[in-house]
């Protein structure tokens, strides 16, 4: 009977603790190849690489879990709609662009902490896709200028900035960029506030990135209106990936490629 009771307060114990406590679990976290796009989840989910989802090998469809890099505390919180990695050690594997939010595009994997925080039907979206972003605003010493020697011989400076930043023209019109016009883009951050997304892309064009774009889109998951920071276009995808790692690599800017 003692035992019993026992069993019954640990319950209690247990039920009075948040769900990140209850359930939290280390392991390493991978993210999704790019040939998996479109593909069906274990859900029967459609699997797109720009929305914050995951798979997890144990917690149900619509669970929120909230992935954190022990390394340096980067983390993302995601929506399960898939099961898996069946791998020994690995406990998640993230979509696209969730996994480049937090850096798994250039580490490949990561030791992390996965806790659950909730419960939805919704896709969860960041503040701000662009951490690195907020750093730059925040005083972060740019270099004064992209230094081309420095690009690939088949690479075009078309759509980044190869001129010092002190060009910068406060005047310079923040564009907008229509819907299908082909080719490929580099988005850097997504607002569902208008006045945020231009701010943050005066912050952008002040550190000498040019050719950035908002691009309005109707949200798939709730009323809202996102704007995205772009920068644009580029004739094939292999182009905007040399020219983002070089975003990284000389301005300390993160963000994905995506189809415009």
């Amino acid at each position: 009977m003692n035992d019993l009771r026992y069993f019954f307060l640990l319950l209690i114990l247990a039920s009075a603790l948040p769900l990140s406590a209850q359930f939290a679990e280390t392991g390493y976290a991978t993210y999704y190849a790019d040939y998996l796009a479109g593909r069906p989840t274990a859900y029967g989910e459609t699997y797109l690489p720009d929305q914050f989802t995951a798979a997890h090998p144990k917690h149900p469809l619509n669970t929120l879990i909230k992935v954190t890099r022990i390394d340096d505390g980067r983390s993302v919180t995601v929506r399960v709609n898939d099961k898996g990695p069946f791998k020994a050690g690995y406990i998640v594997d993230l979509s696209d662009v969730a996994g480049k939010y937090i850096g798994l595009d250039i580490d490949g994997k990561a030791k992390v902490r996965v806790e659950v925080v909730g419960y939805s039907e919704i896709n969860p979206v960041p503040d701000d896709y662009v951490r690195q972003v907020d750093l730059i605003a925040e005083g972060y010493s740019a270099p004064t200028t992209y230094g081309e020697s420095n690009l690939p011989s088949s690479f075009s400076t078309k759509g980044l900035a190869a001129a010092d930043a002190g060009n910068y023209n406060p005047a310079e019109p923040i564009r907008r960029l229509k819907d299908n016009i082909g080719g490929y883009g580099i988005q850097l951050a997504s607002y569902t506030v208008k006045a945020n997304a231009e701010r943050q892309v005066r912050s952008l064009q002040a550190q000498g990135i040019k050719d950035i774009y908002i691009k309005e889109k109707a949200s798939s998951y709730s009323d809202e209106v996102l704007y995205k920071i772009i920068v644009a276009r580029f004739a094939d995808k292999e182009q905007a990936e040399q020219q983002l790692k070089l975003l990284r690599r000389q301005k300390g800017v993160n963000g994905f490629v995506t189809l415009l």
